[in-house]
């Protein structure tokens, strides 16, 4: 007797996300391995995170499958530098070609994570500039560095607070936070600067000239403003206007390092890599010079991880870079 075989039940909608899920799940696992095509799994995720909308919208108990996707997502984010060095300057190409708006937050990696090393050494450069700024000698920023006075703690405790309100846009938070600041720290330039900025992002032009003048009239050499000025736009996404502040603090302080790696770090964002490696070079050949070790290493970091995404006949030589 001939054994028949048992059809396949048709495959619901839910079977088929499951089924792409476990596609996602075994290319993000086998990162970065160069079988796995960085772009088409990118084009997965937003087919599956569409299917699972649609299905959501029709109130479709899909709980465990979007709880799967995110935890899949989570796994990329923390496999970030393997994947974006696989997938190089094609990231940004592919963003290029189609409509932004439709694209999931996954086609933004390269960007999200040069905010994120731009934040933590802005932080860091955005200190040592105002506390030189604010105490105009070294043994006395030594001792404050001990010891910081009340007002300075809270003041910067304040910063800490606008920033992270200013990056959840929340900006009428933040301009509470940085004003607070301000009047705790009025001789220091940073606060001032973060008011500007943001004034100036609230379309409040007038408020944002007084707050840049303010912190114009603190000492501040006009290099150290942009650089400041630049970084925080940086920060909060100001793209454009970040690269215009790098590159006016680069003419106006042609062998300043910190000039430089604010060019390199906007260039990054910006997708264009081969710019951000010539600066990224310059800026820690400059810093090595003047030892501003921590601003060299951290310019090394950035040039190690760009140069892979290079051809090897386009990394430009120390001799190219600084043309």
């Amino acid at each position: 007797m001939t054994k028949q075989a048992v059809p396949r039940r048709p495959l619901t909608r839910v079977d088929e996300i499951r089924e792409a899920l476990s596609r996602i799940e075994d290319r993000v696992r086998r990162l970065p391995d160069p079988s796995v095509d960085g772009v088409d799994l990118l084009a997965l995720l937003d087919s599956t995170d569409g299917q699972l909308r649609d299905l959501e919208t029709a109130n479709a108990n899909v709980g465990a499958e979007r709880a799967r996707l995110e935890s899949t997502w989570l796994t990329l984010q923390s496999r970030a530098d393997p994947f974006l060095r696989q997938v190089g300057p094609t990231l940004a190409d592919e963003r290029s070609r189609r409509d932004e708006a439709t694209l999931g937050p996954w086609w933004f990696l390269d960007v999200t994570q040069a905010r994120s090393r731009n934040r933590r050494l802005a932080r860091a450069a955005l200190g040592a500039l105002a506390f030189v700024a604010l105490l105009g000698a070294t043994w006395l920023a030594y001792q404050l560095l001990l010891a910081p006075p009340p007002e300075v703690q809270q003041a910067l405790e304040h910063i800490a607070g606008g920033e992270t309100l200013a990056e959840r846009g929340d900006l009428v938070g933040a301009l509470a936070e940085f004003e607070t600041a301000a009047s705790l720290i009025p001789a220091d330039p940073e606060p001032l600067v973060w008011l500007g900025v943001l004034h100036q992002v609230s379309g409040n032009d007038s408020s944002a000239r007084e707050a840049f003048a303010a912190a114009r009239n603190l000492e501040l050499e006009e290099w150290e403003f942009l650089f400041q000025r630049g970084m925080i736009r940086l920060q909060l996404g100001e793209l454009e206007a970040a690269g215009e502040d790098a590159q006016a603090a680069v003419q106006a302080a042609p062998n300043w390092a910190y000039g430089y790696y604010l060019r390199a770090s906007t260039a990054e964002t910006a997708g264009d890599v081969y710019a951000a490696v010539e600066d990224y070079r310059l800026a820690s050949d400059l810093a090595s010079e003047t030892g501003e070790l921590e601003l060299a290493a951290a310019a090394q970091v950035q040039l190690g991880l760009l140069i892979q995404y290079l051809p090897q006949d386009q990394v430009p030589s120390s001799d190219q870079a600084g043309e």
